[in-house]
């Protein structure tokens, strides 16, 4: 399983805590992680077809606003979306995404881990969620 984790650093480390909650689910192998938008828009625009999950932290109404703009390069992927608030307008607008589950930046993250650990469960059966590793950044 190949898990593309987009995961802009900022100074309240809100993606270090992401990195480190995805990195207790799955191997550095399987993730490829990055922290810049134009980075992810080059990525997203080759082929997506070898990722399993594409994880979206969006931690400023800034980021989400980027991520929004490449929802057609988000189509037939698996996805979930980490939102800056819980804002019905903001809600509504990361669905156009489709992602397959919505969380919120101001959490602890662990819907986040339950919901990636199931995901991982189905894709590869007799898989642990509970295995120990830690992710390798790009």
């Amino acid at each position: 399983m190949k898990i593309l984790l987009y995961c802009p650093q900022t100074a309240d480390g809100i993606g270090n805590r992401v990195d480190e909650v995805i990195g207790r689910l799955v191997s550095g192998d399987e993730i490829e992680a990055i922290d810049s938008f134009e980075d992810l828009r080059a990525r997203l625009r080759r082929r997506v077809g070898d990722l399993s999950l594409i994880i979206l932290l969006a931690p400023t109404l800034e980021h989400f606003r980027r991520v929004l703009t490449v929802v057609d390069l988000l189509e037939d992927t698996r996805s979930i979306l980490i939102l800056p608030n819980r804002k019905p307008q903001t809600i509504a607008e990361a669905l156009k995404l489709r992602p397959r589950f919505l969380t919120f930046a101001d959490g602890d993250f662990r819907d986040l881990a339950e919901v990636v650990g199931k995901m991982l469960q189905i894709n590869c059966p007799g898989r642990s969620a509970d295995e120990e590793h830690r992710p390798t950044r790009l």
